[in-house]
């Protein structure tokens, strides 16, 4: 008998991130049906192959994000679970897997009690058929668990050696994850791992509202730099458009400075009569990139390795610590 293969995937509002045995990765959250006509700004990604899942051909990543009927959980309150099957179909593919497979992902805090149950219920048992360029793969998803996001990348950062030596003995240790539409936050004892069901919670903004307020202003000086630009405004603040060249690096700073006080303000808030007792907070998170620096700066918190990557590494770590044979 052999182990599964374990696929890790956190399927997140704006990214993808994936891994298994041999790979691991981050795409676009993106998928759109391979019939859409694309723009000729954009003729060159025309030349990539479309992905067909369970007979329906679809773009998936960066090919399908500039296409006018991309679907992106982005766009919605929710993650729909024929979305969340492409997207895991595309990452059994970039990881080279078929045959029967350990499916390891997560479901966000607030609703892991509620939708544990019926979502592994879901994906137990699922088989799936990809095709791409001529060649066909099935999969079938024999063993599935699922984490709740933020207490998995706590569990990651312990398992750090930087993180593991100044991890405390006693109080609370706290993560901040700073995702593209939420910033979710998991505050567990720091001697037993126990969450503290009143210090876990959500904050409706994340980055997404970043990028779109760093748009709003730069709107005002460019009227008709399009929405796709936000991405490229808040990694740099620079750019060229339409042989315009721009910059909103200042603008970039400044909304950056805000936004970071404005998350500080709210965990100081929700922490009000226990921030003493926190003992060590931490960063992760594809917003952690960006907002990691500042927030450290203003808030007695550290950016963890790999933050965008935390919570789908425990995924993996946890499935890997187990055993299921095929």
């Amino acid at each position: 008998m052999n182990r599964l293969p374990i696929l890790a995937v956190d399927v997140g509002y704006k990214k993808v991130k994936y891994v298994s045995h041999q790979h691991e990765g981050i795409f676009n959250a993106v998928i759109a049906p391979e019939k859409t006509v694309m723009s000729d700004t954009y003729s060159a990604v025309t030349k990539s192959t479309p992905i067909i899942v369970d007979g329906t051909a679809y773009w998936f990543g960066k090919d399908a994000l500039y296409q006018p009927t991309a679907v992106t959980s982005a766009k919605n309150q929710r993650m729909t679970t024929e979305l969340a099957k492409v997207l895991v179909a595309a990452a059994a593919w970039e990881s080279s897997l078929e045959g029967d497979i350990f499916l390891s992902t997560g479901l966000p805090l607030d609703l892991f009690k509620d939708e544990q149950a019926i979502t592994e219920k879901a994906w137990l048992g699922q088989q799936l058929t990809i095709e791409k360029g001529g060649t066909r793969r099935k999969i079938h998803i024999k063993a599935v668990e699922l984490l709740p996001q933020g207490i998995a990348a706590l569990l990651y950062a312990l398992s750090l050696k930087t993180i593991a030596e100044k991890w405390p003995t006693s109080g609370l240790v706290t993560l901040i994850d700073l995702g593209e539409r939420t910033t979710d936050v998991a505050t567990v004892r720091a001697d037993t791992l126990e969450p503290i069901r009143g210090l876990c919670f959500s904050i409706e903004v994340g980055v997404r509202d970043l990028k779109q307020q760093i748009l709003r202003i730069a709107k005002q000086e460019l009227p008709l730099i399009p929405e796709f630009m936000a991405d490229d405004l808040l990694k740099t603040g620079t750019g060229i458009y339409r042989r315009q060249r721009y910059d909103f690096t200042q603008v970039r700073r400044d909304s950056i400075e805000q936004f970071a006080h404005q998350i500080v303000g709210e965990l100081q808030t929700r922490f009000a009569a226990s921030d003493s007792l926190i003992a060590l907070a931490l960063l992760a998170g594809g917003g952690a990139e960006v907002l990691g620096e500042t927030i450290s700066r203003i808030y007695d918190a550290e950016v963890i390795e790999e933050p965008t990557m935390a919570n789908v590494l425990a995924y993996y770590q946890k499935a890997a610590a187990q055993k299921f044979f095929s």
